[in-house]
Parts: C-alpha cells; sequence; structure tokens
C-alpha cells in the first residue's frame, strides 16, 4: 500500500506539472527536474511513515539509481527553504500538498475505515446468517462508498456501530 502512495504523490507530481513521472527521477542536475524530485521528497516524507532510505529506494522503480537518506533529507530542508524564498515554488507546494491530502491520504484512510467497518459487518452476519441482514449490509456499504467527506463517515459509522 505505502507503494502506491509514494506512485501516487509522484502521479500527482507529474500531472501538475505536465511531464513524464520517470523524468523526477532523470539523471539531471537541472534546477527545474531538482525541485520537483525536492518536492516528492517532502510530499513523501509528509505523508508517509517510511524511512528516508525507503524514499530514496522508489527511484529505483524507474531504473535509477537509489537517493541516499541524506540526499533526501537535503531535498526536504531545501523545500522548506524555497517555500520562504520562491513564490512559485511555494504555491506549487501547497497546491500539491492540498491535492495529495484530498486525494492520495483521504482515499486511503477511507478505504481502510470502510474495509474494516465493512469486515466487522460481515463477520456479524455469519453470526446472524439472515438474509435482511445482509440486505442491509449491502446498503450500508454502498452508502459508505458513495460518501466523499471522511469525517461524514465516520460520524455516520459511530451512529450506527450498534446497528450492524
Amino acid at each position: 500500500m505505502k507503494t502506491n502512495v509514494i506512485l501516487s504523490i509522484a502521479t500527482a507530481i507529474a500531472d501538475y506539472y505536465d511531464i513524464e513521472v520517470s523524468s523526477l527521477f532523470a539523471n539531471t542536475r537541472k534546477r527545474d527536474i531538482t525541485d520537483k524530485r525536492a518536492i516528492f521528497h517532502f510530499l513523501c516524507h509528509k505523508h508517509t511513515d517510511l524511512s528516508l532510505q525507503d524514499i530514496g529506494r522508489f527511484a529505483e522503480k524507474f531504473d535509477r539509481t537509489a537517493y541516499n537518506h541524506a540526499t533526501v533529507i537535503h531535498n526536504i530542508k531545501k523545500s522548506k527553504t524555497l517555500m520562504k524564498v520562491d513564490k512559485r515554488f511555494a504555491i506549487d507546494l501547497l497546491h500539491l500538498d492540498a491535492y495529495v491530502t484530498k486525494n492520495v491520504i483521504v482515499k486511503k484512510e477511507k478505504e481502510i475505515l470502510i474495509n474494516k467497518n465493512i469486515q466487522l459487518m460481515l463477520e456479524r452476519w455469519f453470526e446472524q446468517e439472515s438474509k435482511e441482514y445482509l440486505d442491509c449490509l449491502s446498503s450500508i456499504a454502498e452508502i459508505l462508498h458513495t460518501e466523499e467527506d471522511l469525517s461524514k463517515i465516520k460520524i455516520w459509522i459511530g451512529q450506527y456501530e450498534g446497528v450492524h
């Protein structure tokens, strides 16, 4: 799952800048690419609990030598510094951070929350062996999957936890 999150972050950055994902890991020192790679390392560090070494290793998926932990640290610090002095960089990073939070991280949290609760409901269904309960479970699963607001899902699960 964590590799999917990192790939989603890389894809979001590539889409934002209209480049290929592999370009983020190109063997170049051009600022245009290194700044984007710095954003990638910054967002991966912020939104995952992976080690710096694991974040650096992701480049291997694109036939690039892994970045060592010191390079990832450098890019995180670089991002923080550029946020203070480069308005365009700051705007890009903030847009990408908001996008990743909304479309990658929250979706993963939603998926985990829904799957966990559906699993609990299924376990109870096996105890009940009731066709009506299964129909209710199907309706609940549909509601959980169509709701976009994670906080509403948490509230809904909290209110109806005793029902299922």
